[in-house]
């Protein structure tokens, strides 16, 4: 299986993993996760014994492409992950299960975490979106078998079914779109949900589609030609924010406004990725909305800062 890491929330990006450090004593975990040393996390796997240090742990299983072990270290310590970060459990329990292709499970988690005492409001959210991601998910990672253009221009021109839209957009990333274009731009101007035509625009915009066309999206029309719209998570600005998010060392603080930050960006699409402050103070105002959902109130939440958390809670509202 090939490695599938989870990125450790204020983490660098991953580095190629070293060959085994032996470090006597204590394991500085973080360290040692920062330095790519992930087999030496594994072999001092005994000596976490805090969330934060066996979430690492977690990463480094899965750093090192053993899904199987990284679920086998997780299960024991879901319910101190809960207690610890709700989200991140429910990012971690996830994401095993549809590495592992364990759909059944997935749905029978959701009803056991959907069980669960009220924790917060950005919980609840992320718990309402699983079914959906969880049928999308399975249903994209099915065998290819080969979809006639026939039924494929069917799917897209009747079928409102998001799950059913967006595995079928998925199996078009590397498939000529010349069949599928006119029906490709008259999706982006039906009633289907945003995350449909978000992912039909972006196909667009990477096979250079040199048409001008409409888009309707949030009770706003756009003509665009989606060669000359750029894709959000590639434009200067979006790396700048995302640079200072991952600066900090607060892991789930981090990971939460890192979230905020994909939602903001694909609410604007195809309007510019913009923000009205620096990049070092909006990252700040970030971090206040990600505080507010943790229930935990950052000293920084104030004036500027707070006065620009409270338009992106709207925008993202």
């Amino acid at each position: 299986m090939q490695g599938q890491a989870l990125p450790l929330p204020g983490a660098p990006p991953f580095k190629k993993a070293r060959p085994n450090v032996n470090i006597p004593g204590m394991i500085d975990f973080r360290k040692a996760f920062d330095e790519g040393d992930y087999q030496a996390i594994v072999d001092h796997q005994g000596e976490a014994k805090d969330p934060e240090s066996q979430y690492v742990v977690y990463a480094a299983f899965l750093s090192l492409g053993k899904g199987k072990e990284a679920m086998a270290y997780f299960l024991p310590l879901r319910s101190a992950f809960w207690e610890w970060n709700p989200r991140l459990c429910l990012k971690a329990n996830f994401e095993l299960r549809f590495l592992l292709n364990q759909f059944d499970e997935a749905y029978e988690d959701f009803e056991y975490f959907n069980n669960l005492p009220y924790v917060s409001q950005e919980v609840e959210e992320q718990l309402r979106a699983l079914p959906h991601r969880i049928r999308v998910t399975e249903m994209s990672s099915r065998p290819d078998k080969p979809i006639e253009e026939e039924e494929g221009l069917r799917i897209l021109t009747e079928e409102r079914r998001p799950e059913v839209l967006l595995a079928f957009l998925n199996r078009l990333r590397d498939a000529d779109l010349t069949p599928y274009l006119e029906a490709l731009h008259g999706l982006l101007t039906k009633p289907v949900n945003d995350d449909v035509k978000n992912f039909a625009l972006i196909l667009l915009s990477v096979k250079k589609d040199e048409n001008e066309i409409t888009l309707k999206k949030h009770g706003k029309s756009y003509r665009i030609i989606p060669s000359k719209t750029p894709i959000p998570f590639a434009t200067t600005g979006y790396k700048l924010l995302r640079a200072e998010l991952m600066a900090s060392k607060e892991p789930s603080l981090t990971e939460i406004a890192g979230d905020l930050l994909d939602q903001y960006a694909m609410t604007l699409y195809p309007e510019d990725f913009d923000y009205p402050l620096a990049p070092k103070k909006e990252a700040l105002a970030f971090f206040a909305l990600a505080g507010r959902y943790l229930s935990q109130p950052k000293p920084f939440d104030e004036g500027m800062i707070a006065e620009e958390a409270d338009r992106l809670a709207k925008t993202l509202a």
